[in-house]
């Protein structure tokens, strides 16, 4: 994770705690703004950077995987 391209970490309130809290052993950046956003479930996670929004949280990594599979499995079948 780059500093100067992420400004700002949006997790789940518990998830924020946690990563605060192991900053240092994560070797998180001092200038990244941890947020905790109460909309997010825990495991979710925004990553807002100057190039835009990142949304990493695991249902919408599995999501991604699902269509992807979804992709394979159609072109192999024409």
């Amino acid at each position: 994770m780059e500093a100067r391209e992420t400004h700002r970490l949006r997790v789940s309130p518990s998830d924020a705690a946690l990563l605060r809290d192991h900053r240092q052993s994560l070797h998180l950046p001092q200038a990244l703004e941890i947020v905790a956003d109460g909309s997010l479930q825990p495991g979710s996670v925004i990553f807002e950077t100057s190039r835009g929004d990142l949304d990493a949280s695991i249902d919408t990594q599995l999501g991604e995987i699902e269509r992807g599979l979804a992709d394979v499995v159609r072109r192999r079948l024409q």
